[in-house]
């Protein structure tokens, strides 16, 4: 009778939402559900490329920034926050265009739950 939520995705960070089906879903209702799993599967997939490529360029910058580091005979085994905050400050200046259209494409898709949700809220209260 409930949805249920499940852990974070351990490449997304986003927690899985299982919706209920009710016996008696009416074609409103359903429409809000397929849709809000829509905007869930997009918002998860969006997260999972967005960490992976995260976690590839940040260990790709370590792996060069070390390799820097060794040739002029530093020896280290970890960068410091001084370095990474290098990559990050980077990582956000390249991202910052796939950002801000995940950021308008997110509130595209919520904004258009709103109207499929009233529709169903209303057609509760007549049921």
């Amino acid at each position: 009778q409930h949805d249920w939520v499940g852990p974070s995705d351990p490449v997304s960070n986003i927690r899985q939402f299982k919706y209920h089906v009710p016996k008696n879903e009416t074609p409103i209702q359903k429409q809000l559900r397929n849709r809000r799993e829509e905007v869930q599967e997009w918002n998860h997939a969006f997260w999972a490329k967005h960490n992976r490529n995260f976690q590839q360029e940040k260990a790709a910058f370590i792996k060069e920034t070390l390799a820097k580091q060794r040739a002029r005979g530093v020896n280290v085994e970890r960068l410091n926050t001084e370095e990474l905050a290098v990559f990050y400050k980077r990582f956000l200046d390249d991202n910052y265009r796939l950002h801000k259209d995940y950021n308008r494409e997110w509130y595209q898709k919520n904004l258009g739950l709103l109207w499929p949700a009233i529709r169903a809220n209303i057609e509760k209260l007549f049921q």
